[in-house]
């Protein structure tokens, strides 16, 4: 299975919508050492880590080797920066995060299949 998933503008967009219910319910993650405990501490059946699209090259790699190593996917979220992505989740910026949130997370998993 490709633990690196490029997800386009469109299908992005509405992944973003159901991400937003993640930030206001409290259940999203961000920030290096936080998203490391999840991958390492969370006994979830799918982990995922969503990047946006300008991400660095550097930290792009280092995420997806995580992730392989922890059984997580990569979902890189074409068309939104970390600026658009940090104003449509309510922080300043955000190039890689995750949700704790399991409906949420069915919820992109099935849409990105679509």
């Amino acid at each position: 299975m490709d633990r690196f998933v490029e997800i386009k503008q469109g299908k992005a967009g509405e992944l973003m919508k159901l991400l937003g219910f993640s930030s206001k319910s409290g259940t999203l993650i961000y920030g290096r050492e936080k998203l490391l405990e999840y991958l390492k501490h969370r006994n979830h059946d799918a982990k995922v880590i969503f990047l946006s699209e300008d991400v660095q090259l550097k930290y792009q790699d280092m995420w997806l080797r995580k992730a392989e190593y922890h059984g997580a996917l990569i979902y890189k979220l074409n068309g939104y920066s970390m600026v658009e992505i940090g104003e449509r989740l309510g922080k300043r910026k955000l190039s890689a995060f995750a949700t704790t949130d399991r409906n949420i997370l069915n919820g992109v998993i099935g849409k990105a299949k679509d």
